[in-house]
């Protein structure tokens, strides 16, 4: 599993958005793990609206039960509950969970993408410690910071 960490220097959501959009164009799938009903409709309203002309195609899992809808065709599902129901292949958080409770739900993915801002730095160096001691064989630890170019890779 490979563990990307990304210190967003702009708005949070809106650097995520944008990154997650050129991720859908190359066929990737996200659950994006929230910390509740109420973050799942924050998250909801921003990604229908953070751009005049953009917007990230997503349900909530709320909406996958409400419309029926099959997760496994939806590019991005909006959880608070640690269950992969789309069967995605790349996990996206804003808060650090604990691993040793979640292992299972983890390995589920290939690829988990941690955004963070100066908000919660703190906590984000704390999760990348519990990573780094916790990392599996055939795993790997990324640090990405936003440039005004864009995401560049950091030792």
């Amino acid at each position: 599993m490979n563990i990307n960490f990304y210190h967003c220097e702009e708005n949070l959501l809106k650097s995520s958005a944008l990154l997650l959009l050129k991720l859908i164009e190359a066929k990737k799938r996200f659950l994006v793990l929230s910390d509740g009903p109420k973050e799942n409709e924050e998250l909801d309203k921003f990604f229908w609206s953070f751009a005049k002309i953009k917007f990230l195609p997503h349900l909530t899992a709320e909406d996958l039960e409400k419309y029926k809808a099959n997760p496994l065709k939806q590019p991005v599902v909006i959880s608070h509950t640690a269950e992969n129901v789309s069967s995605a292949k790349n996990l996206v958080i804003y808060q650090p969970f604990n691993q040793e409770s979640n292992k299972k739900f983890l390995e589920s993915f290939e690829q988990v993408f941690f955004f963070f801002d100066e908000n919660n730095i703190k906590e984000a160096r704390t999760f990348w410690k519990k990573c780094r001691d916790n990392k599996q064989e055939n795993s790997t630890l990324k640090y990405f910071k936003q440039e005004k170019e864009g995401w560049a890779q950091k030792e």
